[in-house]
Parts: structure tokens; sequence; C-alpha cells
């Protein structure tokens, strides 16, 4: 009604309640990731950080990190891929890919939206599972659950907005908006762990191949991957244990289709050992077993319990050289990861 006042007894009026803000955070990291706020300095991105409007996220190489909404949302953001939080409030969150991939696993949104955006497109969902990516020159959407709404930045001839059904992917920035059939999975999966290999019959149509790695079902918190013209895979050195594997095919037109899951065995291990070489200028090189870029934690003590502390750093991968060590006598020192300690041992620094 147009006045108010004019509101007759008996009416119902109902009004909205907005939905509260989200809070999002790193809850997975695996290897060296950066953060950079709209005004600050690039530092390290810590496990449990939170992330503010205005952040550029980026992950080096062989490194990868998961984003926490407080929803129960969650992307995963691949090796050597940079994204930044554009918008979060209330009715929206916006997120602009920089570089390289995105996969987005994202709850049911009832007053709020959400976006992916990239140089060329837009891409907003309501709850779905889709990927969005901007890498070798090639940007794409693909969908693997529910639907997505894509829009183009740009002004070219034919159809700007498309909404992308389950099994559905589209170019983006390469003319008009088309949704394209994704290639299926993977009839089998296959590893053996003797040789620490993973193959997958070939699926027809694929052009390439994808293979990640990660310590849990969902592929939240990734470890490795690669990419190869066959679906055959050889895996690096890692720990003792089972990981979940997940084979993609890609067409020849650079999209990428449906996920083969299947748990890996390794039982090789890692084969190099923690030890520390003392240099000619009484500094000392650390090395360990490491999986892959991941971030740990070096510690130099004057004694076993680690109360005199004379060298801390932070690294990424299995190396790290402290010193120099002005002091002879006896060191100790250790390597902790995220979870759990690594690698131990101590040096003896020789009289000048």
């Amino acid at each position: 009604m147009a006045i108010p006042e004019l509101l007759q007894p008996g009416r119902i009026l109902r009004l909205a309640t907005p939905a509260p803000p989200l809070n999002i955070s790193v809850v997975e990291l695996s290897g060296l990731a950066w953060v950079t706020p709209a005004n600050g300095e690039q530092r390290a991105l810590q496990l449990g950080a939170p992330v503010h409007r205005g952040d550029i996220l980026v992950t080096e190489p062989e490194s990868f990190l998961c984003l926490g909404l407080s929803d129960g949302s969650r992307m995963v953001l691949p090796s050597s891929s940079a994204i930044r939080l554009v918008e979060s409030v209330s009715r929206g969150i916006q997120f602009e890919l920089l570089a390289g991939r995105v996969e987005s696993y994202i709850t049911k949104q009832h007053s709020r939206g959400f976006e992916v955006r990239t140089r060329t497109a837009g891409v907003g969902v309501q709850g779905t599972h889709f990927r969005v990516r901007d890498e070798a020159g090639l940007s794409a959407a693909e969908v693997l659950e529910g639907r997505v709404r894509v829009h183009s930045m740009g002004s070219g001839d034919g159809p700007d907005r498309l909404s992308l059904p389950q099994g559905r992917g589209a170019l983006l920035g390469r003319g008009p908006l088309t949704a394209q059939e994704l290639l299926p999975a993977a009839a089998s999966v296959d590893s053996n762990s003797e040789q620490s290999t993973v193959s997958a019959v070939p699926v027809p149509g694929g052009a390439s191949y994808r293979l990640q790695l990660a310590r849990d079902e969902r592929l939240l918190h990734l470890v490795f991957e690669t990419r190869s013209d066959l679906p055959s895979f050889q895996l690096p050195e890692l720990p003792v244990g089972f990981y979940h594997s997940r084979v993609t095919a890609i067409d020849t037109s650079g999209l990428e289709g449906f996920p083969a899951d299947t748990p890996v065995y390794v039982r090789q291990g890692l084969k190099q050992e923690a030890r520390a070489s003392v240099g000619a200028d009484r500094s000392v090189l650390l090395t360990w077993p490491a999986l892959g870029n991941q971030a740990y934690v070096v510690e130099v003590s004057l004694d076993s319990d680690f109360r005199i502390v004379v060298a801390t750093a932070r690294v990424a991968g299995g190396r790290a050289i402290v010193g120099p060590f002005p002091g002879d006598g006896l060191y100790h020192w250790r390597v902790r990861s995220q979870a759990s300690a690594v690698a131990n041992g101590s040096f003896h620094v020789p009289d000048k």
C-alpha cells in the first residue's frame, strides 16, 4: 500500500531479516601462500587467518589453500592461483579470480548472493559445486552440481548472459556465451602402491588429464596436482598412508569434465633423511623429508628442551639455512609443520 498509515487492522506485515555477515578464514593450507591487504604489505598467510575485504590471496607453485565461510561453504585455491575478496556483506559475497583456478562448494544462499568473476565474466550462484578457471590464456566455468548464472563483462555480439545447469560448462571471453556438455568421469581409476602411480581409463574426447591428491575425501586439503596428456601419473615422494585422488579429463576446447575419485595408498614413503651440514662460514644447511612446498617452522636451540632458542625460520619445502653461529658447541634443531613434528637432530659447530 502506498501510504503506510492506511494499513488496515488484521493485515500481516512481514519485515525481512538481513542475513548476518559471513566470516571468511583459511581452514586448510599446504605449502606457502601470501596475503596482500588492501592497505598493507604482502605477508605469509597462516592457517586460521581471517580474510577481509580487499585482501589478495596468492598460492605458490605446489601450494594449496582452502577458504572456509561461516555458513559452511568452502573454496579451494590450487597452486599458482590468485584471488581477491571484493565484497563481504550481508547481501552478498564477491570474489575476483586474478589467475589460476578456484573450486567452490557453496551452501544454499537464500537472501545472499555469491559471485566469482574473472576479467571477462561473472559467475553467480545460489548453492552449488562449480569451478572457475583463468589459466594459460583460457577462462572457463564448469558446473558439477546445481546451477550457476554467467554474465559477460564485455559488449560483444551474441548472448551475454547464460544459465549453466549441472554437467555444462562455458568458455568465457571468447565470443557469445554457449553452454557445452562436460566430459564424463573416467570409468575407473587404479593405483599401484609399489610404483607410486595412478592411472585412469581414457575418456573419449579427452585431450589431457589432471590429477589432484588430497588428505581428505572432499579434496579440500590438497597436497599435490599435475597435468598430463595421458591419464597416467607418477606420484611424488609422500609420507606413507592413504590419500584421495581425483582425475578429470579436459576436452579439446579446454573445458574440464567430471571427476573420478578413488583412494590411493602410498607405500614407499619419503626417502630423504633429516640431516645437518655445517658450512665453512659456520652456517648450517638443514634438510628433512618434505611434502612439496609445505610450510615448516625451524628452530635451533642450545638445549634439547628448546628453552634457549637461538634461531627460528619459516620456510616452504624441505631445506633451510640457519646461522652463522658465532659460538662453538652443540646445537639442537627441530622442524614442525602445522600438524606435528617432522624432524629433529643436533649438530656441532667447531672452534674457529
